[in-house]
């Protein structure tokens, strides 16, 4: 009797574990709202001799939340190992689920984790193309979303701590817990008004931005205009002097308004400016002669009027 009963005290133990399915540990979250969420996960294999990475130590992890941060792993995976580095993806293709007929493991590579190995150029273009897939944010400060069904690679500190993540009893896990609000950034409502003051800089430091870089333009203006000055009536080495063009700046007030010119006006005006008058020394004689003999007419024609008007009483003077 006592050997069925340690038997029966087996079969609870055993109903506890985690299920599987093709390889992977099922492990289920209960999100807000008492929603049901599930996580694949299982131990990181190697798929080449070139990768190098803590094999014995890393966790693969398919179909995270969208709002997963380190926060939620190391508060779900805490009681059992500890999480030395965490690495997510976003490509679809990645996602160990996505393909069953494949038998292959179609997991991301792990960046090397370990102390330094050598690493190909192969290698290194993958690096890259991992740095572009990193989980979306749309402006700095925010909090980072990740894709639906993302994946990544959880490390751990020691092989054991693996061993005691992948053995974890089936139990109802909170994602997240009670002081998520207080650890993380907002989401929802809250998300989109803080991406809204992020949006609208602070006034203080537009201002800044703004001094700054007007110091910059005078600074570069002034350094144009002493490098005009510079190249003004100078010698090259044939002998020749470039003659330059020096227009000085005008500047308006805001009271002035600024009209459009038509076309018949500039050209009005430019020859007008080609004319020339008082070329020579006779033509400023007779122009002077031509003013005097004007005003000796005008002054006749204004005494004949006094004279007229003292015929008529009608001059008064005063």
């Amino acid at each position: 009797m006592s050997k069925k009963k340690q038997e029966t005290t087996k079969i609870p133990k055993a109903s506890k574990e985690l299920d599987e399915f093709c390889g992977y540990k099922i492990l289920p979250v209960l999100t807000k709202g008492r929603c049901r969420h599930y996580m694949y996960m299982k131990k990181h294999v190697l798929r080449s001799s070139s990768e190098v990475a803590a094999t014995d130590r890393t966790l693969f992890l398919v179909n995270l939340p969208v709002d997963t941060t380190d926060h939620h792993l190391k508060q779900l995976f805490g009681p059992y190992g500890r999480i030395q580095r965490i690495i997510y993806h976003n490509t679809p293709s990645s996602y160990g689920l996505t393909n069953n007929n494949n038998n292959s493991e179609d997991e991301d590579e792990v960046p090397a984790l370990d102390l330094p190995a050598k690493s190909t150029s192969k290698n290194n273009r993958k690096r890259k193309a991992g740095k572009d897939q990193q989980p979306e944010s749309t402006e700095e400060g925010l909090r980072t979303l990740l894709h639906s069904g993302a994946s990544a690679h959880v490390v751990f500190n020691t092989p054991k701590d693996l061993t005691n993540v992948l053995n974890m009893p089936r139990a109802e896990r909170k994602w997240g817990g009670d002081n998520e609000n207080k650890a993380l950034r907002p989401l929802g409502f809250k998300r989109y008004l803080l991406s809204y003051d992020l949006s609208r800089p602070d006034p203080q430091e537009l201002q800044q931005q703004v001094d700054s870089f007007m110091v910059k333009f005078k600074a570069s203006e002034y350094e144009k205009e002493r490098e005009i000055l510079e190249r003004m009536n100078k010698m090259d080495e044939d002998g020749f002097v470039v003659v330059t063009r020096h227009k000085k700046a005008k500047t308006t007030d805001g009271s002035i308004n600024v009209a459009a010119v038509s076309a018949e006006s500039v050209d009005l005006k430019k020859a007008k400016q080609r004319e020339l008058f008082d070329f020579y020394r006779f033509h400023l004689r007779e122009k002077k002669q031509n003013e005097l003999s004007e005003l000796r007419r005008k002054f006749e024609e204004d005494k004949e009027k006094i004279t007229k008007l003292k015929q008529s009483r009608k001059f008064k003077p005063f």
